[in-house]
């Protein structure tokens, strides 16, 4: 079984966390197993600063990643209060905050607070997938939580970004951004 595959995460969970923390693939990742059932895997993370975000006195990061048997993963950052650029607000959280009732078409990440990794409306080239491997996916959320602490520090996302929001007209814009590069 190839390492980093959907398959990896769901049927040898342990294995696949092992392989991205001691396996050179994803520097300065812990990744551990949280839980683990018949159609989903949590795995908890902690990605320890590394080179210029180290020097810079970045924290460690941490985030639990959501693997299920059906669609994308789903990478929620846990930990202390903070306020971030590119995250869904989970609505129950709306809920509370302005009394709105739930939509119930609101996606699995937007459910769980999760990270906006890349735009929904994006065509497959420009958003990760499977065939990336799930070592590029866990790059891809270690480094958007070091872009969000930058944002933080400095008041503006420190890559190129995608457009964000539906346009009214309700034809869908690509991003500029290529999560093949954000990830490495």
């Amino acid at each position: 079984m190839k390492c980093g595959t959907r398959e990896h995460t769901l049927l040898r969970p342990l294995e696949c966390a092992g392989w991205l923390t001691y396996g050179g693939v994803v520097a300065g990742a812990s990744v551990g197993v949280e839980s683990c059932g018949a159609h989903e895997v949590v795995f908890g993370a902690s990605f320890l600063p590394q080179g210029l975000v180290a020097a810079s006195g970045y924290p460690i990061e941490r985030v639990r990643i959501l693997v299920s048997r059906t669609g994308d993963p789903v990478a929620v950052p846990c930990g202390r209060r903070r306020t971030w650029e590119h995250r869904y607000v989970s609505p129950v959280h709306r809920q509370r905050a302005v009394g709105a009732r739930i939509d119930s078409s609101i996606s699995r990440e937007g459910l769980m607070g999760g990270l906006c990794l890349w735009f929904p409306g994006d065509s497959l080239e420009r958003r990760w997938t499977w065939s990336s491997g799930f070592d590029t996916y866990v790059r891809l959320v270690r480094n958007h939580l070091w872009y969000e602490e930058d944002a933080r520090r400095f008041g503006a996302w420190p890559v190129e970004d995608a457009p964000h929001g539906w346009p009214l007209s309700g034809t869908v814009r690509s991003s500029s951004s290529d999560v093949s590069r954000l990830a490495s």
